[in-house]
């Protein structure tokens, strides 16, 4: 694992959730169930909130500063399947409490928290040396142990697929906006044209 580059990457990534809050409330806050059960709103406050979390483990590690860290470790079968191809599949995961976003969250708040997430990305962009230097592992509740550079680069993959999610509820409500301003043919065709009445001779 590479933690330099895995930063750089989840730095665009919030470049694009940045992107995403600047977004119209009729964007920002709709829900498509056929895509995901949360707006773009909670997907976003849900990948600040963990990246909070997944940040805070990196730096434990770093640190040394927790008693949960065990000496040695390695991740799960599905771990590792998540940390080297960078797929996480949909559905399957159990988001912690600690992670669960707002019925509807407020933008501001989502943009100081975003703000947060960057600073801290930048402070740790900074420390990469330490971070690979880090002893010792601290476990995920589905994917196993995880190093200071898997957690790194676990807040990018979570992150990337979280935003793959956005952009599709996007897509299917802009075609659920096309599909209910369509005028049905059937109601085209009653339409007496430049406003004559039928019954005029």
């Amino acid at each position: 694992m590479d933690p330099a580059r895995d930063l750089e990457r989840l730095a665009a990534r919030l470049d694009e959730t940045a992107a995403v809050l600047d977004w119209p409330d009729e964007r920002l806050y709709p829900r498509v169930e056929a895509v995901s059960a949360w707006s773009p709103a909670q997907h976003v406050d849900h990948v600040l909130r963990a990246l909070d979390l997944l940040f805070g483990r990196a730096e434990a590690l770093e640190g040394g500063r927790s008693e949960e860290i065990r000496p040695s470790g390695r991740p799960r079968l599905l771990g590792r399947l998540v940390l080297v191809t960078g797929w996480i599949p949909r559905g399957r995961g159990r988001a912690p409490e600690a992670a669960l976003p707002d019925p509807r969250p407020v933008r501001y708040r989502l943009r100081v928290a975003l703000g947060d997430a960057t600073r801290r990305s930048e402070q740790l962009r900074a420390r990469t040396d330490r971070l690979r230097e880090a002893q010792g592992v601290l476990p995920h509740p589905q994917l196993g142990d995880f190093d200071a550079p898997c957690w790194i680069r676990f807040a990018d993959v979570h992150t990337r697929h979280h935003l793959a999610i956005v952009a599709d509820i996007d897509r299917r409500r802009a075609v659920r906006v096309v599909e209910e301003s369509a005028v049905p043919e059937a109601q085209l065709g009653d339409e007496p044209e430049y406003g004559v009445s039928a019954e005029s001779p």
